[in-house]
């Protein structure tokens, strides 16, 4: 498998639970996932899997982007600049694979929002996991920051990010011009 597949969604989020994190963060993003794809032709293609951590459901994979959200989000997508070697790929996708199951990390959002040293080493929320496991592999999207206190808008901000398009969850695989995020 290639690395040139991993992309990160980044969800604008319509639930009550993601404008609430929206608010709390200022930010027009509520979540962030590791999709396992690559954009081709306005679709994606390849292996096409995501890993989250969503509240409810702690850590999970699903087959396609978009399956744990709410039908018309929007997910931002963005691939590395400079993608990762094929042994940082491997450890990101193995650093992943290693914490499905493990529960939503409430204690860290609470933490989060509050601005306090709050979270289960054991649990994760969504930006805390990808920026651990990105870490883990070698690569920090943002340094010298907690994975714990990174927020999904902190993940798309970092410079390591180029924007690869967008799509809208319930509209297949579809992914529209990235010119547009």
């Amino acid at each position: 498998m290639s690395a040139e597949y991993g992309l990160m969604g980044a969800y604008r989020g319509k639930s009550r639970m993601s404008r609430t994190i929206k608010f709390a963060t200022c930010s027009k993003y509520s979540h962030v996932s590791h999709i396992e794809a690559k954009v081709l032709d306005g679709r994606m293609v390849g292996p096409l899997w995501e890993i989250e951590s969503v509240g409810g459901m702690g850590v999970c994979k699903v087959q396609y982007p978009g399956y744990n959200h709410t039908p018309g989000t929007r997910v931002d997508l963005f691939r590395l600049k400079q993608p990762l070697t094929d042994e940082q790929h491997e450890k990101l996708v193995k650093g992943l694979h290693a914490e499905l199951g493990k529960k939503y990390d409430w204690w860290g959002i609470i933490g989060f929002l509050l601005r306090a040293k709050i979270n289960d080493p054991a649990e994760w929320f969504c930006s805390e996991l990808l920026h651990a496991k990105y870490g883990y592999a070698g690569l920090w999207i943002q340094e010298r920051i907690a994975s714990s206190k990174v927020s999904p808008e902190r993940m798309v901000n970092s410079p390591l990010w180029d924007p690869a398009g967008y799509m809208i969850v319930g509209e297949g695989m579809r992914v529209y011009a990235s010119d547009q995020i």
